[in-house]
């Protein structure tokens, strides 16, 4: 039965292939792939190998490390490929181990027994779990757990840590939980304390929302501890812009940045600022303000229409600003929604639109509007009340208050009957 069993674990393939180029080849390969194969006692290389040869009869070894040795012969005729391929079998009871290290020369032990110095290479090893240890000076002592597998090789490649002559980092501060960045690294928040410091120099940060940031170089020593404290230093309280424009619904950019539409109340630091101020239609206006902390600081900027240079081309499209009277008046263009006065509305094609003003209360107004590219057209309009109408069921009375028209009624009808009386006495 065991000669029947190793008769399947050892396969040997020989297959008849088409010649290549009139020259005969022998192709041998192996399951696992990695055995040194000798030709007629002459190392050929390793599986898998191709290997021309002449025709005529050959003795094909192979060996690898864990596995039982294998031979064969072949033949080769003129112009006639064969291919050999072989399932080794592995060795009962033992093992193959190969060690290595960066840096190399560390000394090699298996179950406290010292073997060599890496790169190792074992011959036979039992069977099953030993204890691997790697010590070289300087480093730190490599340990591992590993099994050996019958027949089979074991390769371990580790990479030796240098011993660290290391020292501790505790960063504090006044308040409490700010951020904490050693060496451009974010560690966590204060209080913070790290282990693992190389001795010399490290730069520490801290952040912390409404307060200064804080910067400072700390020297570790090897095996101590280095403690950073500081008190951070509360931001002032900011400034407040109070930007109008006229037209408004401009565009406001504080320090090169978007902010939001006139008329518009931003927060910024104490300090010199960059506000400018820009609408399509208008030049841009740019003012230098000055933000102190806890004041508000008003800014308006009444915008210019912007002047086309000769031969340069208008946009396509044009605007139109319309404010009505009372405002929140709906604005309807081409029968099309456009938000409440005051507004702008943009991106208008050349030529009439129909423009409709609807407020509660008040009658609708209609007008056509003609808008130019590139221009912004100005609508101010006011709406006219509607009349009360009286209700078929409700009759509802007004009080007038006496005009200075009735008080001048009466004196001059008292004159006339002063007049009459007169006349007829005589």
């Amino acid at each position: 039965m065991h000669l029947f069993t190793s008769l399947i674990l050892i396969l040997l393939l020989v297959t008849a292939v088409p010649a290549v180029d009139g020259a005969s080849r022998l192709f041998v390969s192996s399951v696992p792939p990695g055995a040194e194969v000798s030709v007629n006692g002459s190392v050929a290389g390793t599986t898998p190998v191709d290997l021309p040869r002449p025709p005529g009869t050959y003795a094909v070894a192979l060996s690898l490390d864990g596995y039982e040795p294998y031979g064969t012969t072949v033949a080769l005729d003129p112009e006639e490929n064969r291919s050999v391929e072989v399932l080794l079998q592995a060795s009962p009871g033992a093992g193959t181990l190969r060690v290595t290290s960066v840096p190399d020369g560390a000394e090699v032990s298996l179950d406290g027994t010292v073997l060599g110095r890496t790169p190792y290479t074992s011959g036979r090893v039992d069977a099953g779990v030993h204890d691997l240890a790697l010590q070289r000076e300087g480093y730190e002592r490599y340990t591992e757990r590993i099994t050996v597998l019958a027949g089979r090789l074991t390769r371990v490649d580790a990479v030796l840590v240098r011993t660290p002559t290391t020292g501790i980092l505790s960063v504090l501060s006044s308040p409490a939980g700010a951020s904490v960045r050693i060496d451009g690294v974010d560690r966590g928040e204060t209080p913070y304390e790290g282990r693992g410091f190389t001795p010399g120099t490290h730069l520490v940060e801290l952040r912390r929302e409404g307060y200064w940031d804080y910067r400072v170089q700390a020297i570790v020593a090897a095996n101590q501890r280095t403690e950073v404290f500081t008190a951070l230093e509360p931001l002032p309280s900011p400034g407040r812009l109070i930007i109008t424009s006229d037209p408004s619904g401009a565009r406001v950019l504080l320090d090169g940045t978007i902010q939001a539409l006139t008329p518009a109340t931003l927060e910024a630091p104490p300090g010199i600022h960059e506000v400018r101020v820009e609408a399509d239609g208008y030049r841009e206006e740019t003012v230098r303000a000055q933000v102190v902390s806890g004041n508000e600081t008003p800014i308006h900027v009444t915008l210019l229409p912007a002047t086309p240079t000769p031969g340069s081309s208008l946009s396509p499209a044009g605007a139109v600003r319309i404010v009505s009277a009372p405002p929140g008046a709906a604005i309807i263009v081409d029968g099309e929604q456009r938000g409440v006065a005051p507004r702008t509305v943009r991106d208008l094609a050349t030529g009439e639109h129909q423009l409709v003003l609807t407020l509660p209360g008040y009658a609708p107004g209609r007008e056509t509007i003609f808008v130019q590219a590139g221009e912004t057209l100005f609508v101010n309009r006011t709406l006219v009340p509607l009349t009360p109408t009286t209700s078929n069921r409700t009759t509802t009375t007004t009080t007038t208050p006496a005009t200075p028209l009735s008080f001048v009624i009466v004196p001059v009808s008292l004159v006339l009957i002063l007049l009459l009386r007169a006349d007829r006495s005589r």
